[in-house]
């Protein structure tokens, strides 16, 4: 049997994915695979017995930040996640938000109680740490700063924050024009608004602002700010959330601060966890209902969600890589 690293949308397996595709690669050589790979792919630290191949010999193909689509060849799809850096999805469907829970529910279908959960300790101690030590999900250290984060000005109490992740969706061109409703609707209403864009928006690899990105939203910035406080540089979510009301994103955007935080969200799209935690905003009536009566947000459902989603759904050793691979791959033979 055969399992082929595609190098379809990275070529590159660095010292960020790196590591989890190792992990990949021995955990299906220990199964009896024969390890091959797109012949053009740079992989560090690359594993002894990895061979170049072809995807079209493969009984089992990897696929590197990609989601699937009708013209490929299915596979397992790899996405580096948060909490921090060192986790990552291994999925059927692709990468966030394109993940397997977000096209079905998983709390019948894997008979997963997110209204009871068995409390973790260590998880609960996790959290408390990450909060503290202001951690994202970021690889790249200069976008991840952690403790010495600049600490933001003016932060206005009981807000309104919109996380922008900045991400092209050609599958929703309106986006934007939805978020602008959101946010005329909220100044109408004297609700402060805070938005915090996705620092790889406006700055490049090494934290600093990159001048082309600055001059292509500029305009849009300064009209921005004229209504709302806008932060764009390497300020830190865990010293924005202490004072937010409520939580808009993308669902592009996968940090998981504002689950840390418990606070309500409500996502404009689709995400893994927007069915059963949080509000999926399809229409502009629900918007106002959703931000000033938050009767219906659960912080100890939310709580059990991430307990879930990082314990036992996301990967960053052998053991829960072999978990998650033990699952997929008899998920693969019974689709045979």
């Amino acid at each position: 049997m055969i399992c082929h690293f595609s190098g379809l949308s990275k070529l590159v397996y660095n010292r960020s994915w790196a590591p989890p595709m190792n992990l990949i690669a021995k955990d299906m050589m220990k199964r009896g695979y024969t390890i091959t790979r797109d012949s053009n792919i740079m992989w560090w630290r690359e594993p002894d017995g990895v061979q170049e191949g072809s995807v079209d010999n493969a009984d089992i193909v990897v696929y590197a930040n990609f989601t699937q689509d009708t013209f490929q060849k299915p596979g397992i799809h790899v996405g580096l996640q948060g909490p921090e850096p060192g986790y990552f999805s291994i999925d059927s469907v692709g990468v966030w938000p394109h993940l397997d829970q977000t096209y079905r529910d998983v709390s019948k279908t894997d008979a997963l109680n997110f209204d009871n959960h068995d409390p973790n300790f260590g998880f609960d101690e996790s959290i408390g740490l990450w909060k503290e030590n202001k951690v994202s999900h970021y690889n790249n250290i200069n976008l991840n700063p952690g403790k010495n984060s600049p600490l933001p000005e003016n932060v206005p109490e009981d807000h309104v924050l919109f996380l922008i992740s900045g991400n092209n969706d050609a599958w929703n061109t309106e986006r934007w024009h939805r978020i602008k409703k959101c946010f005329n609707t909220l100044i109408a209403e004297e609700i402060p608004v805070v938005v915090k864009y996705d620092p790889k928006f406006l700055l490049k690899g090494d934290g600093t602002v990159d001048p082309k990105k600055h001059t292509q939203h500029e305009q849009v910035l300064n009209n921005l700010s004229d209504y709302v406080q806008v932060y764009t540089n390497l300020v830190s979510l865990h010293d924005l959330l202490p004072k937010s009301r409520a939580v808009i994103l993308e669902d592009t955007v996968l940090n998981l601060e504002p689950l840390m935080h418990y606070k309500p969200i409500i996502v404009i799209g689709s995400n893994p966890y927007s069915k059963h935690i949080a509000k999926e905003l399809v229409h502009e009536h629900q918007f106002l209902k959703y931000i000033k009566d938050l009767s219906w947000h659960d912080k100890h459902k939310q709580h059990n969600w991430l307990q879930w989603y990082v314990m036992e759904y996301l990967c960053n050793d052998e053991l829960s890589v072999s978990k998650r691979l033990d699952k997929l791959l008899k998920l693969f033979d019974s689709s045979n």
